[in-house]
């Protein structure tokens, strides 16, 4: 069943690494990276770009890289187009639906949640470019098929080649771990029967290719993991420079992966690395890319510890290497939990120190004094891991010393440690009487000695992994860990740390490990206001009905008209909005004006210019002498250099934002029709006013916009006289209605001239054109000659935003927050869908994380594209009103209320609109021509919940609550839960599909 793909929201960001450290002995070297000397943050970088939020542009070339990879299986060319001289594989032949790749299908639409982890490492090796990408897909396709690599993982190669290569464990990321040895080739007749032929050069190339089959079998290719392998290939007693041959094959597996296996590898680190290889590599590198090049890391020999348990846990990294990791290990094991104890405990302990160059001594120090001291290990230099182990025989204590005084560097020495049950065998016949409870703790910091540890009987706790503890040393000091069985005398759990410049011992004490964790949720909540006095007298909702509406009331204007829906109907009191449609001619000014509460705008048809006035913000936009000129040319005799507040342009699908109280104007320079549908949130918390949506125009005569208003009402809705009388409908379309329309205008209209002319330093003629009495143009006015404004081309304007921050513009503290707002968003943009349903359709929505103003308005918008008969499953919106408009073709909703009523239940077609009151649950089916809508929200950050689905409510439910619930049986409640896979947008079924 193919699914939608939800992309994420946080962007992905490749963290590079640098090395402040320097080793005049060993050094680290890599082309684009240099390690870091923090051990705690290597290696925990994702690799995986979808599982945080992908750039836009990098959304959309996924999408399209999906699209293209799915025509290219159902058009039957994804292994290239048959001329004849290709011939499919017989096991794809007329079926390349079912094609994989590294065990992961292929076709998009089967909503594998592996496909798009395999594609994006494509696009990321070929930088996101999607031809190229598409390119490399079909290349890799096709050289699998001339290589035999499905098979490969069956084939017998010559086993002296398998044991050069195995896989152990897993980084700190979870990754596999493939190690590379070469030092068995350094003997001759090895390398001699390896090499030489191309029959045996193709045999080793073949090794290395199922090598890495092997490592990928170990992936799961799922969006929340890791899918990646570290590859470490140790050079140690590997072959000279003189050795061509292997060379030569290295150089071509390097670029055979490269080619074929893009993004697989996280890292290639080579360690134990001679001199000569860093030249050898040097002069190869020119043949393979600069992305592969930043995956290599070469370490020398005496930084080679230091540099691997950046990437892997010592307990996961083999004694070789300097980790704890031991073949066949009898003694720690991830499946020691709790154990038992009759009589006797051994304690048995792992310790390395990076880099070596220290001496270490252990011994047993009764507490006893008539006891004798129990040298367990002489004072040596540690070369390696260090393991050992002793017997508690009687109370007491194990001191570890560690001195570092013959080096001039810090070091980290990890430790792990267990106790186990054990007796001596001169005791096993009689084992001792229970006396107490010994417990087994981690190690800590203590500054005394006397700890006592008894011989005992007792129950013993463990975490599943041992604890693993790291210790930093300075140099020229020495240290004393030891090991005590009192819990009193135990000290603060154990952390690296810096000792003090003296020859004093610190002691490391055993005890519980206790973890504790605490976090503050903060939830947010809107808190709007409901301020109306609509709201307020009538306490509750009272919706009996729905109804799908089209505007009731239309203003003509001399460029345009404006259409209104009764904001005085239930429902739009109950979500306190309310709504208008603009349609501007070309060459048509809206005149500038600002409402009382903030206001959405969708672009439904055209493009135009929009200003935005807040008063404060620096006026960006200026002429130059060039348009003077061309002005003073035109009959202008007086040369002025005009500026002005940001223009910006939109575009149909474009969400426009607006906050309460801040001026704006809009004009048409399309050649057609400019079609704009706004809404108010009139119960927001920007509105102190009552719920009635009040407009203030800033220039011409509103007027004749209130007198049609009224006409045109009293025309379509009789009998509705003594209904508008009533209080709580005060305002703009109150019971002051015809008082109103005698006194209205623009807000100049009220002033006196006088004090007009006085505040703008002009003649009393010029405030008498302020205040518009004369002008019966209405709201709308035709631009005869087009406007003439200051303002960038889009792409023009693109560059600004991305140069905004490089400017020197006077500083007045609002430029940071509402001067420079992203107002304008794109919602109509496939490549930007939030959800995407192949088969059902997409949705688009901007909300506070993506457009930040919208936290400030508390609102927010979504776009919704069904597909022939596709079908939204049943959902409500968590937190927030919706207010949807339909913008192209119809489909069938319904809604259902808390009694389980269906108070909407009919067709919504285009230029309708329905209101949604929040948790009512409304389902949609789009018709046969599809069906596109925009819904508004009045919550910054709306959430939904659906009814079917793979993340639906009664998905989350057991099958036996679901049973029982509606009387079913289990089959039934199982058909019920996972029938549909998809999450919200449904692909259409026909009626033999339906089950259960």
């Amino acid at each position: 069943m193919p699914g939608e793909k939800v992309f994420p929201s946080e962007e992905y960001v490749h963290n590079e690494i640098d090395d402040k450290e320097e080793d005049e002995e060993g050094c680290t070297l890599s082309f684009q990276e240099r390690l870091d000397g923090n051990n705690d943050t290597i290696g925990q970088e994702s690799e995986n770009p979808d599982l945080v939020e992908l750039k836009q542009s990098r959304k959309k070339s996924l999408l399209e890289f999906r699209c293209l990879v799915e025509d290219a299986i159902l058009s039957n060319y994804i292994l290239g187009k048959n001329n004849g001289k290709f011939e499919l594989p017989s096991d794809l032949r007329g079926n390349l639906r079912e094609i994989t790749l590294w065990g992961v299908p292929l076709l998009p639409s089967r909503g594998h949640d592996g496909t798009d982890v395999v594609l994006l490492k494509f696009l990321k090796a070929r930088d996101f470019k999607v031809p190229e990408a598409f390119s490399m897909l079909r290349r890799t396709l096709k050289w699998r098929r001339e290589f035999k690599v499905e098979g490969i993982l069956d084939e017998k190669i010559d086993s002296r080649l398998e044991n050069l290569e195995f896989i152990d464990g897993e980084d700190k990321q979870g990754r596999p771990v493939c190690y590379t040895l070469f030092g068995a080739l350094k003997n001759r007749e090895f390398y001699k029967s390896t090499f030489g032929t191309e029959e045996k050069n193709q045999e080793f190339l073949r090794w290395k290719v199922k090598s890495m089959e092997m490592g990928i079998q170990k992936l799961g290719f799922k969006s929340d993991g890791e899918n990646s392998i570290l590859q470490i290939t140790d050079l140690k007693n590997s072959p000279g420079p003189a050795t061509k041959e292997l060379s030569s094959l290295n150089k071509k597996t390097v670029v055979l992966f490269q080619e074929n296996y893009p993004e697989l590898i996280f890292r290639n680190i080579y360690v134990n690395v001679p001199f000569w290889y860093y030249v050898s590599h040097a002069l190869h590198s020119q043949f393979i890319s600069q992305r592969t090049k930043s995956k290599f890391i070469f370490v020398r020999p005496l930084r080679v510890t230091q540099t691997l348990l950046k990437y892997i846990a010592p307990e996961n990294l083999p004694v070789q290497y300097g980790g704890l990791k031991r073949e066949n290990d009898n003694e720690f094991s991830t499946d020691d939990t709790v154990l038992r104890f009759s009589a006797g405990v051994t304690v048995i302990w792992d310790m390395t120190v990076v880099g070596y160059e220290v001496s270490y001594k252990e011994e047993f120090i009764p507490d006893d004094d008539c006891s004798y001291n129990v040298l367990l290990q002489k004072e040596k230099k540690m070369k390696e891991s260090a393991r050992n182990s002793f017997y508690i025989y009687e109370p007491g204590k194990i001191v570890i010393t560690i001195d570092n005084g013959a080096s001039s560097q810090k070091k980290k020495i990890f430790i792990r440690h267990k106790s186990k049950e054990t007796l001596p065998v001169n005791q096993r016949q009689t084992p001792p009487t229970v006396n107490k409870p010994l417990s087994c703790q981690p190690i800590a910091f203590s500054t005394h000695a006397n700890c006592k540890m008894s011989q005992t009987p007792h129950h013993m706790w463990r975490p599943k992994n041992p604890p693993l503890l790291s210790y930093k040393f300075h140099p020229s000091l020495s240290s004393t860990p030891h090991f005590t069985s009192n819990p009193e005398e135990s000290s603060k759990p154990l952390f690296p740390f810096s000792m003090a410049k003296s020859k004093s011992l610190l002691f490391f004490a055993l005890c519980f490990l206790v973890l504790f964790q605490s976090s503050v949720a903060r939830q947010g909540a809107r808190g709007q206001q409901q301020q109306g006095q609509g709201q307020q007298e009538r306490g509750e909702c009272q919706l009996g009905r729905l109804t799908a509406q089209e505007p009731q009331y239309r203003v003509q204007a001399e460029a345009g008209v404006t259409e209104f829906w009764d904001y005085r109907e239930d429902e739009f009191q109950c979500a306190n909005v309310a709504v208008c449609r603009s349609i501007i001619q070309p060459r048509g000014l809206l005149l500038p004006s600002y409402t009382n509460a903030p206001k959405l705008i969708y672009v439904v048809q055209g493009r135009g210019m929009t200003g935005v006035m807040c008063s404060g913000c620096p006026e960006t936009y200026q002429s130059s002498q060039q348009s003077e000129q061309y002005r003073e040319e035109r009959g202008q005799s007086q040369r002025f250099r005009d500026q002005h507040q940001k223009v910006r342009n939109f575009r149909q699908g474009d969400v426009i934002a607006l906050p309460a109280g801040v001026a704006h104007w809009c004009y048409n320079d399309g050649d057609e029709e400019l079609v704009i549908v706004a809404m108010e949130d009139t119960g927001n918390h920007q509105n102190q006013l009552d719920n009635n949506p009040r407009k203030f125009f800033l220039a011409g005569n509103p007027q004749q916009q209130g007198q049609q208003q009224g006409q045109q009402q009293q025309q379509r809705r009789p009998g509705q006289q003594q209904q508008q009388q009533r209080p709580q409908y005060r305002g703009e379309y109150g019971s002051r209605r015809g008082q109103e329309q005698h006194n209205a205008g623009n807000v100049f209209s009220g002033f006196d001239a006088e004090v007009l002319a006085e505040s703008f330093g002009v003649g009393r003629e010029t405030a008498r054109k302020l205040q518009g009495q004369d002008d019966q143009r209405g709201h709308i006015v035709r631009v005869e000659s087009g406007l003439q404004v200051l303002r960038p081309l889009s792409s023009q304007e693109e560059q600004e935003e991305q140069e905004r921050g490089g400017r020197n513009q006077t500083a007045n503290g609002l430029e940071e927050t509402v001067c420079s707002a992203r107002l304008i968003e794109n919602i109509n943009d496939p490549s930007r869908a939030d959800i995407y349903n192949p088969r059902a359709g997409r949705l688009t929505s901007v909300n506070g994380h993506n457009m930040p103003i919208l936290n400030y308005l508390r609102l927010s918008a979504e776009r919704g594209v069904l597909y022939r008969n596709a079908l939204m499953a049943p959902h409500w919106k968590i937190n927030a009103h919706c207010v949807l408009y339909a913008t192209r073709g119809e489909a069938r909703m319904q809604v259902v209320d808390q009694r389980g009523r269906a108070v909407f239940d009919g067709r919504v077609r285009e230029g309708e609109l329905l209101v949604v009151p929040q948790n009512y649950v409304v389902a949609k089916q789009a018709g046969d021509e599809g069906f596109e809508f925009v819904a508004f929200k009045t919550h910054e950050n709306a959430m939904f919940n659906t009814l079917s689905g793979r993340t639906s409510a009664i998905r989350a439910i057991p099958v036996d609550v679901l049973a029982n619930a509606y009387g079913m049986s289990r089959d039934e409640a199982t058909r019920l839960k996972t029938n549909r896979n998809e999450a919200i947008l449904l692909e259409p079924r026909s009626g033999s599909q339906r089950r259960g």
